[in-house]
């Protein structure tokens, strides 16, 4: 998004939003996948975390398939959802490296 804020011209940060959104749904399926093995045959505590890290990431892409400039007045949002997505995925890699580590 940095590159989106430091731009000028509406048209050159719609067409870099919506790489990022292109990029995104790229991303999201990525993370779907990936979690999905570890919500079914995690731990539980795991497989609790992988859940959450995948809703923040769907919550995320949402917001940001909303922006049309990055300037909207959902960009908030997008803010918001996106840093709760950065902390569930710390989270999630901190717990399955520690259970990884116990086993």
């Amino acid at each position: 998004m940095a590159e989106v804020d430091q731009s000028s011209e509406a048209a050159q940060r719609e067409t870099l939003v919506s790489a990022m959104q292109r990029d995104g749904r790229a991303a999201l399926d990525a993370v779907e996948h990936a979690t999905r093995e570890v919500v079914v045959d995690g731990p539980a505590n795991v497989s609790r975390a992988a859940e959450l890290l995948c809703f923040s990431a769907v919550l995320a892409h949402h917001h940001l398939c909303a922006l049309t400039d990055g300037l909207d007045v959902s960009r908030a949002d997008y803010d918001r959802a996106y840093r709760d997505y950065r902390r569930s995925e710390r989270q999630f890699l901190d717990l399955a490296s520690k259970t990884l580590a116990d086993n």
